[in-house]
């Protein structure tokens, strides 16, 4: 027990810790550091901390502190780590370094010359581990990325440059200038284009080794925007019923494996390709790759397979058929923004600028790319009180959404509108498409505007239908609060709708949605709509500037989700955006300073974090269901909060503060603080929906239809009133299993809200009048029961039941 509390210590500073404790932990720093320049410089920091907390008179730590030399302690690490410890290269050929294009070959070369000379460590190091220079001015921030399997650090600094160094090396290995004052924020990611073209060849039956090699027929071309592209290739076995199965795939860059190395204007090659399925290799396909550099257009030609699979059971046979996809590969971009008021987009590998986004008039505060309308954008915000919308690769910005004060950070955020996704990987075979006309027309005599959207076609959509290998595909098309539908195509994967819709009130910041639905049983009983298959959303600012859209659109499997926009402003109120539509939805007041960082932890029920100048950190609860924006938490510290970020380490989630005073704070907060905290109406819904309340429905369903059985078929003749009355017993059974009823139902009518009548969901109704109707039965027949007076054929009087 005594063992466990010291560890407690070790790695909980919130802890006060004990004189005999820091002096363990300032005799092993001295064992530890070996006695070089950088070493006295340790020990001298050390004790100028040791001698600061001594003044303060009480021998203890500062509660919730984290100070420099408390990361660089040995408690830290873990056992038996062995690091390489050496500094920079002060002198580096650059002439030797230019000719070597990536990332990771510059750093490998100056690993080289690095270690060269400097002998392996024996064991632990301790104290500062590495030192990165290269800037001539302040260091405002920070970014890692992994390139390559390599960690790299980006940093931006007030000599207006970015400089990449190798944490390897801790040489700086490339060095992005164009910005004219310092740089403010940067971002490193994965830049994933929208561009996909996709076909599918005709089928060749019964046989192993397939010949397609028909000019006319099996020639695929795909005009592209640019080079960088992977191919992905499979091949299926057709079956007349049900899913069609994969014999195998492979995928080939058509930088990389193709065009790279190649030196002729228009190259072609001829290759076999082997087919892989779960590691295994089924067969191979043969292929000519043709490119057109001067009109950007990739030719492939199906020739023919060999020694394919038998798919086809007893048969010993296959139906082979060929699948082409063409999609944009990731590019790993440097984002960074700079307080002459532009964003750049850069090439980690050369540092040469891709793009621009010019508009801001003051600084940037900060940059982000995240996704939004099924599509990757670039986000700024800024002290000219906007927060912009760029599209990545034109520059051009397509949403501003205004403040009464500067913006200093954001975060976007995104809820599922209740669909859920239906469509597995395994049943693509290739990416869908529809077909969508959207035009834009303007009258500025009389001041109307049209939206006119036509729904030609879809191509490849998956089969929805189980066993039956087809679907019965319809779409819906909303703007706003205006939806139209269109008519159910049957059986097929290719429908053709051709049909039209025009929209007449709508605004230039909404988005159009194009879902698509499987028609099923369910929609002639009014219980919803289908199997959803995926959606298509368009920006109207966009078919604004070109009037016209007609076009294949990429079909997103993935329900339809608002995106909605945290803004951290000066003034010291956080607000929250509908992206979509760009109006102000809430608002998050309690700061009393402007406010610093933003941070999501949706792993905890969609709680936000936020740091201001006002010394706090506060946590807020940004549920739908939550209509007070009340902070739930509040953390003070001695100084502004200046920085903010968040992990969950087991069960607790731990709150770095970095403040103005030079000091690291660290908070810990119990995970299951914030997952008990849930509304009576979420807990009294749990319970409707748990296990015990099912069986004693369905119990009481039960004893109804026993004892109906029983007073109808199981009473003697002479004990039955001839005159349908029914018996107290049997009524007393009646209402209570009425009553069990109307419980539930009341029970799941204040649990949900208005949302149990509004949308319409029929099951809801028709409980509702299920249990209303069958109420109203019941006091009508016990109330005859117990007045009617009847006389028998003789003419007596029969009492009242």
């Amino acid at each position: 027990m005594k063992k466990q509390q010291t560890l407690s210590m070790k790695f909980s500073p919130l802890a006060p810790v004990p004189k005999t404790e820091l002096k363990a932990r300032k005799d092993d720093r001295i064992a530890s550091l070996s006695m070089t320049e950088e070493g006295r410089m340790e020990m001298q920091r050390t004790a100028a901390l040791e001698q600061a907390k001594a003044d303060d008179g009480n021998g203890h730590a500062a509660p919730a502190t984290l100070r420099r030399d408390d990361f660089l302690s040995k408690e830290f690490y873990l056992p038996n780590t062995k690091r390489e410890v050496a500094g920079p290269i002060r002198d580096v050929d650059e002439a030797t370094l230019k000719p070597m294009k990536t990332l990771t070959q510059r750093s490998e070369h100056l690993h080289d010359l690095r270690t060269a000379n400097v002998p392996k460590s024996d064991g632990l190091v301790t104290g500062l581990l590495s030192t990165f220079e290269g800037h001539t001015n302040v260091v405002t921030c920070l970014s890692l990325a992994v390139i390559e399997d390599e960690e790299f650090l980006f940093t931006g600094s007030m000599d207006c440059t970015v400089r990449v160094f190798s944490v390897v090396t801790n040489n700086c290995v490339r060095s992005f200038e164009g910005h004219s004052d310092f740089v403010t924020s940067l971002q490193v990611a994965n830049v994933v284009g929208s561009e996909r073209h996709s076909d599918i060849s005709r089928t060749i039956h019964d046989t192993l080794n397939p010949r397609w090699a028909n000019q006319d027929l099996d020639l695929f071309e795909f005009k592209l925007q640019r080079m960088e592209k992977f191919i992905s290739v499979r091949c299926y076995d057709y079956d007349m019923v049900g899913e069609h199965d994969l014999i195998g795939s492979f995928e080939i860059n058509l930088v990389d494996d193709f065009l790279q190395g190649n030196h002729e204007d228009n190259p072609t090659i001829v290759e076999w390709y082997t087919l892989i399925d779960a590691g295994k290799e089924r067969g191979q396909i043969q292929l000519e790759f043709r490119w057109d550099n001067y009109t950007m257009t990739l030719g492939i030609f199906l020739i023919q397979g060999r020694k394919l699979p038998a798919m086809d059971g007893l048969l010993g046979k296959s139906d082979p058929y060929v699948t082409f996809t063409v999609q944009d590969c990731k590019l790993q971009r440097l984002f960074s923004a700079s307080a002459d008021g532009t964003a750049r987009c850069w090439d980690v590998y050369d540092g040469k600028s891709v793009q621009t986004y010019k508009g801001h008039n003051r600084a940037i505060t900060q940059v982000k790319t995240s996704f939004a309308f099924s599509k990757m954008f670039v986000f700024t915000s800024s002290q000219d009180r906007t927060v912009r919308m760029w599209d990545i690769d034109t520059g051009e910005c397509l949403k501003i959404v205004s403040h009464d004060t500067g913006v200093s950070s954001f975060l976007l955020h995104s809820i599922s509108a209740g669909e859920t996704r239906q469509v597995t990987e395994a049943m693509i075979k290739v990416p869908a498409d529809i077909k969508i006309r959207v035009k834009y027309d303007h009258n500025p005599m009389n001041k109307t505007q049209s939206l006119s959207v036509t729904v030609h076609e879809a191509r490849n959509l998956p089969a929805m239908d189980a066993g039956k290998g087809n679907s019965d595909p319809y779409v819906i098309v909303q703007l706003g609060d205006t939806r139209f539908e269109t008519r159910v195509c049957k059986k097929t994967l290719n429908p053709k709708w051709n049909e039209q819709f025009v929209f007449e009130e709508f605004r230039m910041d909404m988005e159009l949605v194009v879902s698509i639905y499987d028609w099923d049983a369910v929609n002639m009983l009014g219980v919803g709509q289908g199997d959803f298959i995926g959606h298509v959303a368009i920006l109207i600012d966009q078919i604004k500037v070109k009037r016209l859209v007609n076009d294949w659109f990429p079909v997103d499997y993935n329900p339809y989700s608002p995106t909605y926009l945290y803004t951290g402003c000066t003034d010291g109120i956080i607000r929250t955006f509908d992206l979509r539509l760009g109006t102000q939805l809430r608002e998050f007041t309690g700061h009393k300073g402007g406010v610093t960082g933003l941070m999501l932890v949706d792993h905890f029920g969609e709680k936000l974090f936020s740091s201001s100048l006002d010394t706090t950190i506060k946590m807020w609860d940004i549920s739908p269901s939550k209509r007070e924006a009340k902070a739930m938490r509040s953390w003070v510290h001695p100084d502004a909060v200046t920085s903010l970020a968040t992990t969950s380490i087991l069960t607790s989630t731990r709150i770095f503060a970095a403040c103005n005073n030079g000091i690291i704070y660290m908070n810990s907060l119990p995970s299951t603080l914030v997952v008990a905290e849930e509304s009576w109406r979420a807990k009294l819904g749990k319970l409707i929906s748990s296990l015990p309340v099912a069986v004693a429905v369905l119990l009481c369903c039960l004893i109804d239809a026993i004892s109906a059985l029983y007073f109808e078929f199981g009473v003697p003749a002479d004990q039955v009133d001839c005159f349908a009355r029914d018996t107290v017993a049997a009524v007393a059974i009646v209402f209570f299993v009425l009553a069990v009823f109307t419980i539930e139902l009341a029970a799941n009518i204040l649990a949900s809200g208005k949302s149990f009548f509004v949308p319409f969901v029929f099951w809801n109704y028709m409980d509702f009048g299920v249990v209303t109707i069958s109420l109203g039965v019941a006091f009508y027949k016990i109330n005859y029961d117990l007045t009617t007076v009847v006389e028998d054929a003789n003419g007596n009087h029969l009492p009242p039941v």
